[in-house]
């Protein structure tokens, strides 16, 4: 995988989407980012229409499990939810999360929902990028230098400020 500008999110993403109806309980919302190790969840309608996204952040810490039994999901759940097209570049989608100051957005495809890019999928990435052994040019036979201006550059920087 290259850092570009042209990366896209395909390599990038969750594809399964693991989802959570509107009128279910928190109860239940959280055992399934539990089980599955998740921050998000798309809430969906009887016919499986997006209509938000719950993440843990969403969800008050200082309830007992009948509390949460008693909530409802749609009481709690985030609104509009943020999406981005799967034709996005990874800078684009990290500057649309800065912007917006979310960490997860719906991948559409066709505006059909096709994944949940998160904050982690693009540090992912960067760790991916970073761990690469220094790139040298061939012909010159000289190292070539981490350029801070380039895409993933921006990116590093980017994730520096926000102290990540």
């Amino acid at each position: 995988m290259t850092a570009t500008n042209g990366e896209k999110l395909n390599n990038n993403m969750s594809k399964k989407l693991i989802t959570v109806m509107w009128n279910d309980d928190l109860l239940t919302a959280m055992l399934k980012m539990k089980n599955a190790r998740i921050r998000h969840l798309p809430v969906v309608d009887q016919l499986g229409e997006v209509l938000g996204i719950l993440s843990h952040r969403d969800i008050p810490t200082d309830g007992s499990d009948e509390d949460y039994a008693m909530e409802i999901v749609r009481d709690y759940m985030s609104t509009p939810v943020h999406t981005v097209e799967f034709k996005t570049n990874l800078v684009d989608v990290a500057k649309q999360m800065i912007d917006k100051k979310i960490s997860s957005l719906l991948v559409q495809d066709n505006n059909e929902v096709v994944g949940i890019v998160t904050h982690e999928d693009l540090l992912k990435a960067l760790v991916h990028i970073l761990e690469k052994p220094p790139v040298t040019d061939r012909l010159l036979g000289k190292l070539i230098e981490f350029n801070y201006n380039s895409p993933v550059g921006q990116v590093v920087n980017t994730l520096a400020e926000m102290g990540i």
